[in-house]
């Protein structure tokens, strides 16, 4: 799903390994919004692990973070994150909210 969004979507605007590199805006943009906010906002914020990160999880969550995102961006969150990805609520999990993020993780 990502390597398909960032074939399809990225725009150069600057070094490609400093991670300078921003994406169009639209439905796929969405998509991937949607992909990784929906099961890091099930990650289960009482537990240390996950309250650590708890800075990481809120910037995700934000809408400024998605108006300015670029392929760091992307890189740095998945590196913060796959630790605690399996922290989330149980419930979450058997809905299948977390496909999108496993799958990137």
């Amino acid at each position: 799903m990502v390597g398909d969004f960032l074939k399809s979507n990225v725009v150069e605007t600057g070094h490609r390994y400093r991670g300078t590199t921003k994406f169009r805006g639209g439905g796929k943009l969405a998509d991937l919004r949607d992909a990784v906010i929906k099961p890091v906002s099930s990650l289960r914020i009482n537990l240390s692990q996950v309250k650590i990160k708890l800075p990481v999880i809120e910037r995700v969550k934000s809408k400024e973070f998605w108006d300015e995102i670029t392929v760091g961006d992307l890189e740095e969150i998945r590196d913060q994150l796959r630790g605690i990805v399996h922290f989330r609520r149980k419930d979450e999990e058997e809905k299948g909210v977390s496909d999108g993020l496993n799958t990137w993780l």
